[in-house]
């Protein structure tokens, strides 16, 4: 068998001195990790606010290109009404009716159950025609004797429409007449 160790006694102060030691090494290895650890947390944040600084940029440059685009599309929004406007006004009249014979003394609707023409008479080269509507109890919308290539125009329920005599007939009696429907703002 072997001796028995000799056992080692540490003064007080030693052990003391020992404990304060591993102790201070123990928070200083802590505040090593916890130094390094908020260190990262502080460039984190650092690289958020700095995104959030050129997100904000990015969002003012946006909402002013916005705001240019904006006012672009409306530019051309009222270019565009301008032309359609042009282009309505260009555009060539609607048939109402296309040319045929109107007997005299009969009335023949234009807008079927509203608007009626009534070829009167004949009369030194000139038919006498008359317009009556059936709208609010039935109005006359007037009579005029037009030779033949003279059109008349006339408005009737928001729409223009202008009428033609092509010519005049003896036999049957009556006269070739077309109506066209005006695009709005044309008489």
């Amino acid at each position: 068998m072997s001796p028995p160790s000799e056992t080692v006694y540490y003064s007080r102060r030693t052990l003391v001195v020992w404990c304060l030691g591993l102790s201070a090494l123990w928070a200083s290895l802590f505040g090593l990790i916890y130094v390094s650890a908020e260190q990262g947390r502080v460039r984190e944040r650092a690289s958020l606010a700095a995104q959030a600084q050129s997100r904000g940029e990015e969002l003012i440059k946006l909402r002013a290109e916005n705001r240019s685009l904006q006012e672009r599309s409306a530019k051309f929004l009222a270019q565009a009404e301008e032309l359609l406007a042009q282009v309505k006004a260009l555009a060539p009249p609607e048939l109402a009716v296309e040319e045929r014979l109107f007997p005299l003394g009969t009335a023949v609707e234009i807008v079927p159950g509203r608007l009626f023409l009534t070829v009167g008479r004949l009369e030194s080269g000139r038919a006498r025609l008359r317009l009556a509507a059936v709208a609010g109890g039935g109005a006359d919308l007037g009579s005029r004797a037009l030779p033949p290539g003279e059109p008349w125009a006339f408005a009737f329920a928001g729409e223009n429409y202008t009428l033609l005599v092509h010519e005049l007939s003896a036999r049957p009696p009556g006269a070739k007449i077309s109506i066209r429907k005006n695009p709005s703002g044309q008489q």
